[in-house]
């Protein structure tokens, strides 16, 4: 049967794990827009629980602890020199806490800024064609997880073999749920395609 979504002052939980195999973790900024024009440019320094672990090209962990950047000129002009000289990996987890509107969260190339009104990423033009988007969606989700629950990208990789950059686009609709086990508990959750 058909329930309509009334919990509009409930916030949207996502729930992420993505390995970049080829982007140092220091040249990936997460950012946040929605539809109301809130714009979380450095959405890993905010109120969320994102981290990244650098790894080597095989994707092994190079430190034990996840790394939490900071925003400031030093960690920028660090980043523009690593493009050049580390042959990383990042592995970005988290959660993103959002309001139930439309909008979109992305993980790219560069720094995030707002400037005169636009969203734009910065970064050196000599890191494009070095700039290798590869990666593995281990886990993506929307809400709250039950039993038997799909998720269609958990376990998408993609692998760019050609030289000189490339970039990934996922177009979802989240669809709001309700699951009832069969001991007739209810969760809401989220499904998207």
């Amino acid at each position: 049967h058909l329930v309509i979504d009334s919990m509009f002052d409930k916030q949207l939980e996502i729930s992420f794990d993505i390995t970049f195999h080829s982007i140092p973790c220091s040249s990936l900024g997460i950012c946040i827009m929605d539809v109301t024009g809130e714009q979380q440019v450095h959405a890993e320094m905010l109120n969320h629980e994102i981290h990244k672990t650098r790894l080597d090209l095989q994707g092994n962990a190079l430190h034990d602890e996840p790394i939490k950047e900071h925003p400031g000129i030093i960690n920028e002009l660090f980043q523009y020199m690593r493009m050049d000289r580390a042959a990383e990996g990042c592995q970005v987890t988290g959660k993103l806490h959002l309001q139930k509107v439309s909008g979109n969260f992305h993980i790219a190339l560069g720094s995030a800024h707002e400037i005169h009104g636009k969203h734009i990423h910065q970064f050196v033009m000599s890191d494009i064609p070095r700039f290798n988007a590869s990666h593995t969606i281990h886990h993506l989700s929307f809400g709250e997880g039950f039993s038997g629950q799909k998720l269609p990208l958990n376990g998408m990789e993609h692998t760019i073999k050609e030289p000189g950059g490339g970039v990934f686009t996922y177009n979802l609709k989240v669809i709001p749920i309700e699951y009832v086990s069969r001991w007739g508990s209810i969760t809401h959750s989220n499904t998207y395609g």
